[in-house]
């Protein structure tokens, strides 16, 4: 939904602005009012609105010094200026910081409708273009490391495009590539849904471990695999320490998100190179390797050092299946001797989440609400809480949080003389057209329908 800010000295303009066209039409939320520039611009602060519709002269802060102000900070919103007859000047004045439109007072309701529904226009235009350009670059930036880790980039040109990436990762001490899979070979073929969930849920879970650590970077392959991009300096005066330290971190990373994600998780460390410009020996060792792995079972994680003096890969594979056998039969004593009550405490464990993330819905619904939000406030990956939300409610989480706000809407309808626009701002809905369709999709019945008794049963 789009948000306005209004700003003008005097309260009875502001009142009539806010009455003088229907706002929820045109899918604008007013998100905040000022008497002046400086209150407002600490409401921008706040709200970041996409339109402010303001006045030139202010006793407590001037439109054209606000304007200014949000300018000076690099957004983009849209300006719209409320002039009398004798401020022309100050209106000039404003059109050099790039405002979009001008209205005269006394307002006249349609010419202010139409400039809002054009304001409106660039503003979902403007979220496409930016939407585009982040997809784009993330094409560009995946396909330029890419051709690096690959060897198909001259030296010259890595530099070059690496800084406008503005990407520091040519003054290190040591390099290493990484390549993560995430097909069990016994899965058989997965779904499309699956296979998105798997290479994303993975890809961000060591985009975010790597940021922490300033160990790299990960980027998807061609076949949607993850790669590593390794680099720093070790503790240790050689490079066989730096792998080290690396393959324990690793080991580390794959259990706990293999754990938490509940995806298979096959991962390949390729040797250390001490120049970036031999990074590509280091992948072409991650690709070599990971063709030697039984990629059954796991989480499993190896080095060069760990698979290198193999005799060949049957005897590797051979190797690393036994071990995974060992530990499978290691795992099961200890299951017989304690299976119920580690059951037990994985299920109240998993459920307690479940059961704080839907109180908290309960009583937070009528705010703004995502996965993401949520799994930054219970401190989990996102991704798991998606997951584990689905397996304990057999619910998606979207279609959960609607279905909630269905219901408190439905008892509003019932209890309440509110306006349809007025209930779906109150259960959580910004858009009130999207309500509307929502409900006759899950009822059958329009609000009006509903609330006349035509079916009290949706």
């Amino acid at each position: 939904m789009t948000k306005l800010l209004i700003v003008d000295d005097d309260r009875f303009i502001r009142e009539g602005l806010k009455k003088l066209i229907d706002w929820d039409e045109l899918g604008i939320e007013i998100v905040g009012e000022a008497e002046g520039g400086i209150e407002a611009l600490r409401l921008f602060e706040e709200h970041s609105p996409h339109i402010i519709l303001t006045d030139i002269r202010m006793p407590q802060g001037s439109g054209l010094e606000l304007i200014e102000q949000v300018r000076s900070r690099g957004w983009n919103t849209q300006f719209i200026v409320l002039s009398g007859y004798n401020d022309y000047a100050y209106v000039r004045q404003a059109m050099k910081f790039q405002v979009e439109d001008y209205l005269l007072k006394p307002v006249d309701p349609h010419e202010l409708k139409e400039i809002m529904k054009t304001c409106c226009e660039r503003t979902r235009n403007q979220w496409l273009h930016e939407q585009l350009q982040r997809e784009s670059f993330q094409l560009l930036r995946n396909n330029i490391l890419l051709r690096w880790v690959s060897n198909r980039i001259e030296a010259d040109q890595l530099r070059q495009k690496l800084r406008f990436l503005e990407l520091d990762l040519q003054q290190a001490d040591f390099y290493q590539a990484g390549l993560i899979s995430w097909h069990d070979l016994k899965d058989g073929e997965l779904s499309q849904a699956e296979e998105q969930f798997r290479s994303f849920a993975i890809l961000n879970s060591m985009q975010e471990a790597l940021q922490a650590e300033h160990k790299g970077i990960a980027f998807f392959n061609e076949q949607k695999q993850i790669v590593l991009l390794l680099h720093g300096s070790s503790d240790a005066d050689n490079a066989s320490a730096y792998a080290q330290v690396n393959l324990l971190w690793m080991r580390e990373i794959s259990e706990r998100f293999a754990g938490i994600l509940k995806t298979p998780w096959f991962c390949t460390l390729g040797s250390v190179q001490p120049q970036a410009d031999w990074l590509h020996l280091s992948y072409s060792e991650a690709k070599r390797l990971h063709k030697c792995i039984e990629r059954t079972g796991g989480p499993l994680c190896v080095d060069d050092s760990t698979l290198g003096r193999a005799a060949d890969a049957n005897k590797m594979g051979r190797a690393i299946n036994q071990g995974n056998q060992t530990e499978k039969q290691t795992e099961e004593q200890i299951g017989e001797q304690s299976e119920e009550q580690i059951g037990e405490q994985a299920t109240k464990r998993k459920n307690r989440l479940i059961v704080q993330v839907e109180s908290y819905l309960e009583e937070h619904y009528a705010k703004e609400l995502s996965l993401k939000l949520l799994a930054a406030r219970f401190s989990v990956n996102n991704f798991y809480l998606g997951r584990l939300f689905k397996e304990e409610t057999d619910e998606y989480f979207s279609d959960y949080l609607n279905r909630l706000r269905m219901d408190k809407a439905k008892a509003l309808l019932r209890q309440t003389s509110l306006k349809g626009f007025e209930i779906a701002a109150q259960v959580g809905f910004l858009d009130h057209n999207y309500f509307f369709r929502k409900f006759k999709q899950m009822t059958g019945l329009s609000p009006t329908e509903y609330r006349n008794g035509e079916d009290l049963d949706g």
